[in-house]
């Protein structure tokens, strides 16, 4: 059974702008999932003069409830301010059975987008909202990581991998994170694993990379700004560390 859900973004980005960013590579991964989990695939650039491309939505959260998940977007000026731009998007999902992940597949998408419009408007090519260059070796960066995580009240530290340079963090305390609903709470709980190695070709600097794990008390509904939101404190709170 076929299904549609319809709706629009405003971006920061000049709309030739995004397009030409978002469609540099073919496949993209969401933020919030492993890449066998949910994936972005661009399958037809119907026509970039248009600024119109379609894609497959791919994974396991996809495999486990529909046949098909494919999006459909469109990137035109904002009317009210040339410089930035108005993306409309249409998701279609071919529905095997019942399945809640619907609000997960779409927020997820929308996230990867707000965070590609945030990328493709900063001076430094090198940022990512999951990664970052750190100027010391690996072996010394992932002691001083996890010190000052266990040493961090607002967050619990397990699965400490000495030998992959891998850790885990609970965050306690975080935008939007409580153990009640009740106090307008988005998030139950949100981890986040963080790995570090060295930078291929110079061993004195390092690569911190990181996925994230968030559950949420209400997945009827949909929320992707708060999901932006999160990437954004979890990236702070990772580099300030």
């Amino acid at each position: 059974m076929l299904t549609h859900k319809s709706g629009k973004r405003y971006l920061v980005s000049p709309a030739d702008e995004f397009i030409k960013y978002f469609i540099r590579k073919k496949s993209h991964v969401s933020f919030f999932y492993a890449a066998e989990e949910l994936r972005f695939e661009i399958v037809s650039e119907e026509d970039v003069a248009e600024r119109t491309v379609t894609m497959n939505i791919l994974g396991t959260l996809i495999s486990e409830g529909y046949k098909t998940v494919k999006v459909r977007i469109t990137v035109a000026p904002w009317e009210e301010e040339i410089t930035k731009s108005c993306l409309e998007y249409t998701f279609e999902f071919d529905k095997i059975k019942n399945h809640i992940r619907k609000t997960e597949i779409v927020e997820s998408l929308l996230t990867y987008i707000d965070i590609s419009d945030t990328n493709n408007n900063r001076s430094d090519d090198n940022f990512k909202y999951n990664s970052f260059d750190a100027a010391y070796p690996a072996e010394e960066y992932f002691k001083r990581k996890v010190k000052a995580f266990e040493e961090d009240d607002d967050v619990t530290v397990g699965d400490v991998n000495r030998i992959n340079k891998r850790f885990t963090v609970s965050f306690i305390s975080a935008p939007f994170l409580s153990d009640s609903y009740e106090d307008g709470s988005i998030f139950q709980s949100m981890e986040v694993t963080i790995t570090i190695t060295p930078k291929k070709d110079d061993n004195s600097r390092s690569r911190v990379k990181w996925t994230i794990k968030v559950e949420k008390f209400d997945y009827s509904k949909e929320q992707a700004d708060f999901f932006f939101i999160a990437a954004d404190h979890i990236r702070e709170t990772i580099m300030a560390a």
